[in-house]
């Protein structure tokens, strides 16, 4: 048997073992799914997988053959459970799994392999790639954008230099250039202004800015402010935002925008809040200055950078206070036994 030949009307299968010699997949032209394994064991003699013209499910894809030399006959491939895995092959590429929507991708001991760019676009859910001495680029954009989060498990040994380590991959040029931001920490605390949200990029190309949305439910989001990018930089950049109308818990998250409109999340982070926080806001006051406090018995008093008493009360107002008398300035705010600097713009 060197082929299926006579299972043409066959759309389905369970699993499917292979030890032997097989020319070809010929006669599994109209296979759609196996729900279990296709497993091809070190024994099987097969060059590529031709014939299987309509695969687009397989539960699990391991192929052991020490003669296969190409990936081609997958091109079908949509998807699997558990991902696919080649080892001891004579493959040089990945030609053959472009057309696959996501992969868990397993690569160990492939001694000619030298290019993994056929994966660039397929978002990838796990990756080991091993024994690969002739890979030195693994810097598809799809790779890339998996290792830039640290809690993405990789496993990478026995590769050329560029392809051993998680650090070699990511901080390559290619990596650096595919990748419009690199963010490196993104925190929050409360302050008496709000919350006030702080994070930091190591580089950035092409970057237009942050989108930054609010949820009090981590499902429903909305756009809360925006603040601009640098655009280009391979230096360290920091930002901050403050959110002056928050709630007992918040939870935020950037929303990163390329001059292309392309668009990329990171994590999402909470924020819980005292309710006894005396909260200031805006601040920059352009007009009017919020004064939130438990206890609106408390007197206060605004004083300029010379010291001198501009405004003040015996208890807090219930409205805003009315900033547009003062100069544009640096002011200092009093309530009660708490002290607040406050920026004035007219």
């Amino acid at each position: 048997m060197t082929d299926f030949t006579g299972l043409d009307n066959v759309t389905g299968m369970y699993f499917l073992d292979i030890w032997g010699k097989l020319d070809s997949f010929k006669g599994l032209g109209a296979l759609k799914a196996t729900l279990g394994w296709m497993d091809i064991y070190e024994t099987a003699d097969i060059p590529n997988f031709k014939g299987l013209n309509s695969l687009a499910f397989v539960d699990r894809l391991s192929c052991a053959s020490t003669t296969l030399t190409s990936l081609e006959g997958l091109e079908s491939l949509d998807s699997t459970y558990f991902g696919v895995a080649f080892v001891n092959s004579k493959i040089q590429n990945l030609t053959g799994l472009t057309g696959m929507s996501k992969v868990s991708l397993a690569l160990l001991n492939n001694t000619l392999l030298t290019d993994v760019s056929a994966i660039e676009n397929t978002p990838i859910t796990g990756l080991r790639i091993e024994g690969s001495p002739l890979l030195s680029d693994c810097a598809a954009k799809s790779i890339c954008v998996y290792l830039t989060n640290p809690t993405n498990p990789v496993t990478l040994a026995g590769n050329a230099v560029g392809c051993n380590t998680r650090d070699q991959i990511v901080n390559s040029i290619e990596c650096q250039t595919i990748l419009p931001v690199e963010l490196l920490s993104f925190t929050g605390m409360q302050t008496p202004e709000g919350n006030k949200l702080m994070w930091q990029t190591t580089w950035e190309t092409g970057n237009k800015g942050f989108e930054i949305e609010r949820s009090t439910d981590m499902r429903n989001f909305e756009k809360i402010g925006f603040v601009e990018g640098y655009g280009e930089s391979n230096t360290q950049k920091k930002y901050s935002f403050t959110d002056a109308g928050i709630g007992k818990v918040s939870y935020y998250r950037l929303k990163q925008i390329d001059h292309d409109q392309t668009y990329h999340y990171s994590k999402t982070i909470a924020i819980h809040n005292s309710t006894r926080a005396t909260r200031v806001y805006p601040n920059p006051a352009k007009g009017r200055l919020n004064i939130d406090a438990a206890d609106r018995d408390q007197g206060f008093t605004i004083k300029n950078s010379q010291g001198v008493t501009v405004l003040e009360g015996s208890v807090l107002p219930q409205d805003a206070i009315n900033t547009s008398s003062l100069r544009s300035g640096i002011y200092f705010l009093s309530v009660g036994k708490e002290a607040f600097k406050v920026v004035v713009q007219q």
